[in-house]
């Protein structure tokens, strides 16, 4: 399938491929980039007052505002996120909030605006109980990447076929 993906123009529809005379794939590659794999990223969390969690520090107004502030803050370079992150631990005892974010299993919205930001560029997202402010350090090398829609056709034996190989058993 690989092959016949990455064989196909965008727009294009992919042929049907017979997998192991199990069932038949046949769909259309609908985009095409080259985008890196994961992204690292450093991160502020600001979680607002909920009914879930009503003891965050901030409304969900005031965290928009620290989050847009911390935003312009890190993007000016008047302080790095490395320095403002203990003020905002908000009683978690984290001494690295830098991880490498995959693109496969992580929020499209989130991945998107992280790639649109460039190293040591500075993205906001709004998530269900606050705000987390996310920078980034660095990515992996863009590969040639493809999306697409696949689907699946079962096979399944006629009840001829049947018939034949059970009389062929029996026989």
């Amino acid at each position: 399938l690989d092959s016949l993906i990455f064989k196909c123009a965008v727009g294009s529809f992919i042929e049907p491929y017979n997998y192991e005379n199990q069932k038949w794939y046949f769909g259309k590659v609908y985009g095409g980039a080259a985008r890196p794999d994961s992204i690292e990223v450093a991160t502020i969390e600001l979680p607002f007052k909920t009914s879930e969690n009503t003891s965050a520090k901030y409304t969900k107004s005031q965290a928009k505002a620290v989050a847009d502030s911390l935003k312009g803050v890190i993007a000016s370079k008047q302080a790095t996120i490395f320095e403002l992150q203990p003020n905002y631990l908000n009683g978690r005892q984290q001494t690295d909030t830098t991880f490498w974010l995959p693109e496969r299993g992580t929020i499209s919205e989130i991945y998107n605006g992280l790639l649109a930001s460039p190293d040591g560029g500075v993205y906001v997202y709004k998530a269900t109980g606050g705000y987390i402010v996310f920078q980034v350090m660095q990515r992996t090398t863009p590969i040639a990447k493809r999306q697409f829609v696949l689907y699946d056709y079962n096979i399944a034996a006629s009840e001829a076929t049947l018939t034949n190989l059970k009389s062929e058993a029996n026989a």
